[in-house]
């Protein structure tokens, strides 16, 4: 028997961090790395005389900066040279202000690295584009969204940096419809890739600008979303929430659930609310005093998984197990000779192999499906890695259709190829009792992911490499914006997606390699760090009487005084140059 009822009790899981959590030293600024102390007083005591000057400077270079679009080459050339001059003191003291260990935990992961490849890629193709000094534009673009990728090491001025990216959002949009409509002066777009033999393909210079520059708005869109949402939970709190560096995750078991049926009769739903007494517990819990040394904080999740609470309660009988993996090995591989033997097949034959594939895949994903955890499954379809996966994925399949011209047999092979690369997205739904009965292990889908990006970029290879007379490209959209004649063809965004998948399926092919039973491979988790800087400059502003301010050594605005963990002397360690941060004390 295939499936039947499900009689054997659940398990209770909560998600917990899979490693632990790394010690940070806020003492440490990007600024008291590099520099010798003399070098960082100086520049200190500059920045700090003229703050206000040098801020005003560079509000007015941004508003220069959104200008240079739209005015003549010339023009525009004085502009961004203008611009630069004054944007550069603030935009790289700002830089020098972020905590040493924080960046280092920031670099080491995969979205610094897409967000700056993306970002360098952006700014190249811009500044070719523009083949002038109008260049200087993208460096301050380059370096303010470096600073944006970096606002987990922020520990001043968090709420103002927030509210200059969301103000910086228009403008980059605002720049990709006027390179989109033709409408920079003196600029001309170029080839980077063409076929031209029939059917003719071609990609420019302008379709690899206006996909990345789609991507990287909901990148930084993205990033003000998860900021905003934890400064508004924490408003009164010393509390900085990471939304770049995030933790791995496992399913920690914490009870039999016929012991507690009370508790799980209806699952805890995450609100507002809830996020707002967790962060209250996490707040009692932090020091009283704070230090500058200190481990990072798991935000716990308000709410736990049981087992038996799956979509459909069904148990895979343990004879069964085999002829559902042989089938799904044969899904997979009728599926791909569809595509490799494509030429040489009759098309009634093709469209029989085709819809065989698809069939024996839902035979296979289906027992898989049936026993998601229903919480778990919300919990990993609302998160943004998982939207950013499969709107890459939807989008590269709807484009080889139209590609294909919605030809019978390629769709149904596309339509299987999407099914297992949200297969392998959606697997952390599955508890860890599950995948014991289906004998299921992570690594078993990374070949499933590279099978099915490989598929991909064959498709990429016969467009421009190999040629295909089954394809063809076509126009995705087509109007008249502004007098200006606006055609998006379906081949360069199909180009991007899949140049975005290939930098993106790396990441979850090796999570899933070396993922144990209990892990999670989409699944973040949320990570913070107790603010030394808002408290102790919250306690100095409002807590010394005016006899202290008489009897207690002089500080520079801005300086805040170290407190040393138990066992370190006041000469040991990190001097008080590092602490020094560029606005004033009061934020």
């Amino acid at each position: 028997m295939l499936v039947q009822a499900s009689v054997t009790n659940g398990v209770v899981y909560a998600l917990a961090p899979a490693e632990p959590l790394p010690t940070i030293d806020l003492s440490k600024s990007i600024r008291g790395q590099l520099l010798s102390a003399r070098d960082h007083s100086s520049i200190h005591r500059f920045l700090t005389k003229y703050h206000r000057p040098l801020l005003f400077a560079n509000m007015i270079a941004m508003l220069m900066n959104i200008v240079v679009t739209g005015v003549d080459a010339l023009t525009g050339q004085i502009l961004s040279v203008i611009s630069l001059a004054l944007w550069l003191p603030m935009g790289i003291a700002a830089t020098s202000t972020l905590r040493y260990d924080i960046v280092r935990l920031i670099v080491r992961t995969f979205d610094f690295w897409f967000f700056s490849c993306t970002t360098t890629l952006t700014a190249l193709m811009i500044s070719t584009y523009f083949w002038d000094l109008r260049f200087c534009r993208m460096i301050i673009d380059w370096i303010g969204f470096h600073n944006i990728v970096f606002i987990d090491g922020q520990v001043r001025g968090i709420r103002h940096l927030v509210i200059v990216t969301i103000l910086g959002i228009p403008p980059l949009v605002f720049v990709l419809f006027w390179i989109m409509l033709d409408r920079l002066d003196g600029c001309t777009s170029f080839s980077v890739l063409s076929h031209r033999n029939k059917p003719h393909f071609s990609l420019s210079g302008v379709d690899i600008i206006g996909n990345y520059m789609i991507t990287l708005s909901l990148l930084i869109t993205k990033i003000v979303a998860r900021k905003r949402q934890a400064l508004h939970l924490r408003q009164r709190s010393s509390v900085i929430e990471c939304v770049i560096y995030r933790c791995g995750l496992k399913l920690k078991q914490i009870e039999e659930s016929r012991n507690c049926p009370a508790r799980n009769a209806r699952p805890t739903r995450v609100t507002a609310r809830n996020q707002r007494i967790a962060i209250t517990a996490l707040n009692a819990n932090t020091s009283s005093e704070p230090r500058l040394i200190q481990q990072m904080m798991f935000v716990k999740f308000t709410h736990t998984f049981d087992s038996k609470h799956v979509m459909l309660p069904l148990r895979v009988a343990d004879g069964i197990v085999v002829f559902l993996y042989v089938v799904g090995i044969v899904g997979l591989v009728l599926s791909i000779s569809v595509f490799v033997k494509s030429e040489s097949m009759k098309p009634n034959v093709l469209l029989m192999r085709s819809a065989g594939g698809l069939f024996c895949t839902l035979l296979f994903v289906v027992p898989f499906v049936a026993l998601y955890q229903r919480d778990l499954f919300k919990l990993l379809v609302t998160s943004f890695d998982f939207l950013f996966y499969a709107f890459q994925a939807t989008a590269a399949t709807l484009s080889v259709c139209i590609l294909y011209d919605w030809e019978q047999s390629r769709c149904l092979m596309l339509l299987t190829w999407w099914i297992w690369i949200h297969w392998a997205l959606t697997l952390d739904a599955l508890t860890p009792i599950m995948r014991h009965k289906l004998r299921f292990r992570p690594r078993m889908a990374a070949p499933i992911v590279a099978c099915m990006l490989l598929g991909h970029i064959a498709v990429i290879c016969r467009v421009f490499f190999i040629g295909d007379e089954k394809l063809h490209d076509a126009v995705l959209y087509q109007g008249v914006i502004w007098d200006h004649q606006l055609a998006v063809p379906a081949m360069p965004f199909y180009f991007s997606r899949i140049v975005t998948l290939s930098l993106w399926c790396p990441r979850l092919i090796w999570r899933l390699s070396i993922a144990s039973k209990l892990d999670v491979t989409i699944i973040r988790g949320s990570v913070c760090y107790d603010n030394y800087f808002a408290k102790h400059g919250r306690r100095r502003s409002r807590g010394r009487t005016m006899h202290e301010r008489k009897h207690s050594p002089s500080l520079h605005r801005g300086q805040v005084k170290p407190t040393l963990p138990t066992g370190h002397s006041p000469h040991s360690g990190t001097t008080l140059k590092s602490l020094v941060a560029i606005q004033p004390q009061a934020n």
